[in-house]
């Protein structure tokens, strides 16, 4: 995904549907994820399992570098602030690779389970 393809792609309504992994693949991926953890609650239905550069900026859409499980509360906090970039790169407020960083700089510095 690069800036000269987001017309083409992330900006098309629905373009992230026809990336998103199955979810049978993401909940194994949490499962795995959680059982590696040294989070205390290690409950898969306490979880969603998220994109760390999300579709919606052109992140890696099965890649296991690019997904975690994030508690729920935490998961539409970060939407929000997805939607928000999204937005933004859509309109040309801002770059891909600002929102990309931004988001990933919020993200690093969540707690991880």
């Amino acid at each position: 995904m690069t800036q000269s393809t987001i017309y083409s792609t992330i900006c098309v309504p629905g373009w992230t549907a026809t990336i998103r992994p199955p979810v049978n693949v993401t909940e194994q991926l949490k499962r795995q994820q959680l059982a590696a953890s040294s989070a205390a609650d290690k409950d898969p239905s306490h979880y969603e399992e998220d994109h760390i550069i999300p579709l919606e900026l052109g992140g890696a859409p099965s890649d296991p570098a690019n997904l975690r499980p994030v508690p729920f509360s935490q998961a539409k906090a970060d939407d929000q602030l997805e939607n928000s970039l999204h937005r933004a790169v859509c309109a040309g407020a801002m770059t891909l690779a600002a929102a990309r960083a931004e988001i990933e700089q919020v993200k690093a510095a969540e707690a991880q389970p």
